[in-house]
């Protein structure tokens, strides 16, 4: 629902005010990266979340910086650099210092899910390399719009059978308004931003960027649920703050690539 919906609301906007005219060989390379970035990606995610703990998540996702920067690199996308190579892990020990390196656990039991999670961080990282290709040449919501769309076609036989499911009359409203949120905030405009970021930002930065979720999310819980302000989420958001300085900041390289 929520890639569908999103992919049908692009659809509209693509068809009434966009001016770009994509290519065959364009629409093909956007199906492949749709695969990378939203279908692979998502379910992924969402069967991995189901299959291991929350924690487990935190750390695991926070390996995308990480993905994505070696993939830039033997793809020949990004140079290497060591300031940038330390912001990415200063980033990621952030999260894995906000997650608690106690409360980490790989578990047999968790094995399954792990590797989703790896996999689909795999993927969402291929994906922030190789769009940056497509936006040099079309609008970010053009892009967003047809990866949505082919996305989307992708999940269906994977979903179907959970649509046919869903009692959509027993749906509260407060259901709904989530629902119409993860569409409109956590899908539109989030896979915009991130594209629009890609046009000008290298995909390794666009990644670091990510591991600010855990903390937004800790100092929401402080302000919303009413949760203590500690150390630990302190020391991480230093960290997390300091590998995003390092990954911005333009340094000399040290191998040309």
């Amino acid at each position: 629902m929520r890639l569908s919906i999103s992919a049908a609301i692009l659809l509209v906007w693509f068809l009434a005010c966009s001016r770009d005219r994509v290519s065959f060989v364009d629409y093909r390379r956007l199906a492949l990266f749709s695969i990378f970035g939203v279908s692979i990606n998502q379910l992924c995610y969402l069967r991995g979340l189901s299959l291991t703990t929350a924690i487990n998540a935190t750390i695991l996702i926070g390996m995308i910086p990480v993905f994505t920067f070696m993939i830039a690199l033997v793809l020949g996308r990004e140079t290497a650099n060591v300031w940038k190579a330390a912001g990415v892990l200063l980033a990621f020990a952030g999260v894995f210092v906000l997650a608690g390196p106690g409360s980490v656990s790989f578990d047999d039991k968790y094995s399954e899910g792990n590797m989703l999670l790896l996999t689909g961080a795999f993927a969402y990282s291929i994906y922030l390399v190789l769009a940056r290709d497509l936006l040099s040449k079309y609008h970010p919501l053009t892009v967003v719009t047809w990866v949505f769309t082919f996305g989307s076609l992708a999940m269906l036989p994977f979903t179907w059978n959970d649509i046919g499911k869903t009692n959509f009359a027993s749906l509260s409203l407060s259901t709904w308004l989530s629902i119409a949120f993860l569409i409109l905030f956590a899908s539109i405009l989030a896979y915009f931003l991130n594209a629009l970021a890609l046009k000008t930002a290298s995909s390794t930065l666009v990644a670091v960027y990510i591991c600010l979720q855990p903390i937004f999310v800790a100092v929401l819980a402080v302000w919303v649920l009413g949760e203590v302000l500690t150390w630990t989420i302190v020391l991480s958001g230093v960290l997390i703050f300091s590998g995003l300085v390092l990954s911005a900041t333009q340094h000399p390289t040290l191998v040309e690539g």
